[in-house]
């Protein structure tokens, strides 16, 4: 007998926290978290009332690899906007954050090429 996934009732697997997810709930809340989480590094359980935390080497080995790909960019992503000496390009077709001095007044994306003046 399986062990059920405490979101969806579904068959699911233990993980080192001590809950049981499946695969899929867990890949779900990941992405989530990474949008959402930006004031530490830490992910936790979606039982966070436990304060278990998910292990990087655990979700790396057992999500889909593009999905744990984006849930790092994207926490990448997160930290660096923190930052005053990095700016993301304002072309909604871009993605692309780079780095950049306080002396700057002119930017040009190293990716796109799309030029903006500081505001």
């Amino acid at each position: 007998m399986s062990e059920k996934c405490l979101i969806c009732y579904e068959s699911g697997q233990n993980w080192r926290c001590g809950c049981v997810y499946c695969i899929s709930c867990i890949e779900v809340w990941l992405l989530s978290q990474a949008k959402l989480n930006t004031d530490h590094e830490l992910i936790l359980c979606p039982l966070m009332s436990l304060g278990h935390v998910m292990k990087d080497k655990e979700l790396r080995e057992k999500v889909n690899h593009e999905i744990y790909i984006n849930f790092l960019e994207t926490r990448l992503k997160k930290n660096l906007i923190k930052r005053e000496d990095y700016l993301q390009c304002p072309n909604l077709k871009c993605n692309f954050i780079g780095w950049t001095t306080s002396s700057c007044a002119d930017y040009q994306c190293l990716k796109c090429q799309f030029i903006w003046k500081k505001m």
